[in-house]
């Protein structure tokens, strides 16, 4: 049978869901947001620049490594970490999670080029784009590993099972993931000299949005990879796009058409695309009946 893009493949619990606690919900949204900062302190008195020293990769693992003690040690078992790929029933999510951001960065990157915020470098060339990118979705991958699997691979399925309503969970998820970025924002978004004043908000607002998609498809496939392979997809491209060798910036605040999910033209589409999802939610959560697949 094909698969649609708005059926709920999850709603079949195929192994019990140990109850949610929400004190260990607590406990791994303070870990990921306070001992973030460690990262930053580790790199100073090691007498290193920021991200320059071990604490980046501290900082990187904290959302997963937290994640693997509470489902191991705190009690929350893996019955819903949705570890298993289930990629042949999830052909379309798969698909929609690996080109949705390449196409809207794309998008966002053309229309800058047209409004002159940016231009094309002068050895610019697609192949060297696409070499970028292919390098960087190396480590990007690594990187999505350690994210997804505290957000969508903890946090979202343990609010799932605790009741909390769809709209209500994703929310979360996207303020607690955009909040985890501040101790390294400004070396995340270094092609850019904004106040994060102003830069943070946009940041957070654009995870918030985002969080929506990835966490939908999560809930309807049961398995957390389709959102990995999303935000390697995200961070590659973008990294592609915005190389020196690539994309020449024209303006100093490029935040109408800057190929990241703060830029005004990306949030538009994802916004778009959420939007889509919100209207297909179901309008109330069952917490006895968790509509994720339990299966690994």
């Amino acid at each position: 049978m094909q698969q649609q893009l708005t059926s709920d493949p999850g709603a079949t619990t195929h192994r019990a869901t140990p109850a949610a606690s929400p004190a260990r919900i607590v406990i791994f949204i303070a870990a990921v947001l306070g001992l973030g900062w460690l990262g930053p302190l580790v790199d100073h008195t090691a007498g290193h620049g920021l991200g320059e020293g071990p604490g980046q990769l501290i900082w990187i693992l904290l959302p997963v490594a937290a994640a693997m003690i509470l489902r191991w040690k705190g009690g929350d078992g893996f019955a819903d970490a949705g570890l298993r790929p289930r990629h042949r029933e999830n052909r379309p999510w798969y698909l929609l999670s690996s080109s949705f951001y390449p196409i809207a960065m794309i998008t966002a990157a053309a229309g800058g080029l047209l409004a002159s915020d940016w231009e094309l470098h002068d050895d610019w060339a697609p192949l060297r784009f696409a070499a970028i990118a292919l390098i960087a979705l190396v480590p990007f991958t690594f990187t999505a590993i350690a994210e997804e699997f505290g957000w969508r691979g903890y946090l979202t399925p343990r609010l799932d099972a605790a009741g909390v309503g769809r709209l209500t969970n994703h929310v979360i998820v996207g303020v607690i993931w955009g909040l985890w970025h501040l101790p390294y924002m400004t070396l995340a978004w270094d092609f850019t000299d904004e106040s994060l004043r102003t830069l943070a908000p946009r940041i957070v607002l654009g995870t918030t949005v985002a969080a929506v998609i990835y966490g939908e498809i999560r809930l309807r496939t049961g398995t957390v990879w389709p959102a990995v392979v999303m935000h390697a997809a995200s961070n590659a491209i973008a990294a592609g796009l915005l190389d020196n060798n690539v994309l020449v910036q024209n303006e100093p605040t490029p935040w109408i058409f800057s190929p990241g999910i703060d830029s005004v033209v990306v949030f538009a589409i994802t916004g778009l695309v959420a939007l889509l999802f919100v209207r297909q939610l179901p309008r109330h959560t069952n917490p006895t009946s968790p509509s994720i697949s339990t299966t690994r």
